[in-house]
């Protein structure tokens, strides 16, 4: 990703343009700007935020992290859509092949894209969770599995600490390192304004449950306490989590 520069996608082909906002004069009205976010690009650039005016719609894909979004968002009247997990299916695509012989798709238990194998995407789906960039990282090598259970097991001890002021930072769309690695964030079943969070697989609940067997009896009752009132969802299944617990308990 470029932060001095943006692509212009037209009738007449593509172009780049510098990020500053003169260029704001070259986005036709009714564009679509894309926009992604880093911890080196907090914001859509100039170029887009001043073509707003000529009528182009600004869209930036980011995660709830209020430093990146807040600031542009208040001033340019921007509205939240939250977006959906990464499904199982869309995951399977990295190995599925267009044959433009016969237009059909062909699966295939390697991606020629990727070259991955997309058996071990979808048990690192299963296990971890919707997040596609850590179900790729895992299965390239990029990201070791030690490395990756130590670091949940670490964001389930400090939810388990503090659950009402990481999940306050779920309402606010403030994320957390625990946002990324234990809890997953969804639009609620009303609308795509608003957002819930969850521990989507059997293995991540698995994981809280031993850090909060691993708590005196005190702090259980307290999590307990303020993950069940909590208003934006129950975030775990509380029979399959009970029954998890006894059995780290034993």
């Amino acid at each position: 990703m470029f932060n001095d520069r943006f692509f212009l996608f037209t009738e007449a082909g593509p172009s780049k343009h510098s990020v500053v906002a003169a260029s704001a004069m070259e986005i036709p009205s009714g564009t679509w700007a894309l926009a992604n976010s880093s911890d080196f690009v907090g914001q859509p650039c100039s170029a887009f935020l001043a073509a707003r005016r000529n009528g182009t719609w600004i869209i930036q894909a980011t995660l709830p992290k209020r430093s990146r979004w807040f600031e542009w968002s208040k001033q340019q009247e921007a509205r939240f859509y939250v977006m959906d997990w990464f499904t199982p299916y869309e995951l399977e695509v990295l190995g599925w092949v267009h044959d433009h012989a016969f237009g059909c798709l062909l699966t295939l238990s390697t991606s020629r894209l990727l070259g991955l194998d997309t058996t071990k995407l979808l048990s690192n789906y299963r296990t971890w969770g919707p997040c596609a960039r850590t179900c790729v990282n895992l299965v390239r090598g990029r990201l070791k599995v030690e490395r990756h259970s130590t670091d949940v097991s670490n964001a389930a001890a400090k939810f388990v600490s503090s659950p009402q002021s990481l999940l306050g930072l779920v309402r606010e769309f403030n994320a957390d390192e625990v946002l990324d690695v234990l809890l997953f964030v969804r639009p609620t079943a009303d609308s795509r304004g608003h957002i819930r969070a969850e521990v989507p697989t059997k293995h991540l609940s698995s994981i809280l449950a031993l850090a909060v067997a691993r708590v005196d009896e005190a702090q259980q009752s307290q999590f307990f306490s303020l993950i069940s009132s909590h208003p934006i969802r129950r975030i775990l299944d509380e029979g399959l989590f009970m029954r998890q617990l006894v059995e780290q308990k034993e």
